[in-house]
C-alpha cells in the first residue's frame, strides 16, 4: 500500500502545475558569464591622489567642490570633476593631462597662464582666441588646445610653446 501511494503522489505531483516551475514562452537572451563584468574605475577619497595633484588642486582650484574623484583602474590615472563642470585628469603620478572647462563654457586666462608655457598663451593672444579656450591636454610631446566658437579647432605646441599645428574646425 505504501509503494501504492508513493507512486500516486509522485505521479499527482508531476501533473501540477503549481509544483512544476513555469515555462516562458518568451524567448530568453543567451546568457554569457555571470556577474557585472570587469571594473574600470572607482571611486577615491582625495588624499588618495598623488601628492602632486593634491596639491595642483590646492594651488588652483582651492575654492571649487569637487564632486567626483575616480581611479581608472586600467591605466591609473584620475579623474577629478568639479561642482562648477570643470574636469580634470591626472596621470598615475598625479601630473595634470587635462584640464577641460566642461558645461559648454571655457577656461579662464588666469587659469590657462599656469597650465601653458608663455610663449603659446601670448600666440592664443595674439590670434584673438584668449577667451575660447574649451580644454587644454598635456602629452610628452607638448600641448594641445581646444578651442569653443572659434574658426579654429585646436592648435598644438612643443613643449615650450612654439607652434607645431593649426587644425581648422571643418
Amino acid at each position: 500500500m505504501m509503494n501504492r501511494n508513493v507512486i500516486l503522489i509522485a505521479a499527482m505531483a508531476m501533473m501540477s502545475p503549481l509544483i512544476l516551475p513555469a515555462q516562458s514562452t518568451q524567448p530568453q537572451p543567451p546568457v554569457l558569464w555571470e556577474g557585472v563584468g570587469p571594473v574600470i574605475a572607482g571611486s577615491v577619497d582625495l588624499s588618495q591622489l598623488p601628492k602632486e595633484a593634491r596639491e595642483f588642486l590646492k594651488k588652483l582650484f582651492k575654492d571649487k567642490t569637487v564632486t567626483k574623484c575616480e581611479l581608472e583602474f586600467t591605466d591609473h590615472s584620475y579623474d577629478i570633476d568639479l561642482a562648477d563642470g570643470t574636469d580634470i585628469e591626472f596621470d598615475s603620478k598625479g601630473q595634470w593631462t587635462e584640464v577641460d572647462a566642461g558645461n559648454r563654457r571655457v577656461l579662464p586666462m588666469d587659469l590657462v597662464r599656469h597650465l601653458i608655457p608663455d610663449m603659446a598663451r601670448k600666440e592664443i593672444e595674439r590670434r584673438g582666441l584668449a577667451g575660447s579656450i574649451e580644454t587644454i591636454k598635456r602629452s610628452t610631446r607638448g600641448y594641445k588646445v581646444e578651442f569653443r566658437g572659434t574658426d579654429i579647432d585646436d592648435i598644438r605646441f612643443d613643449s615650450h610653446g612654439r607652434v607645431l599645428k593649426i587644425n581648422l574646425d571643418d
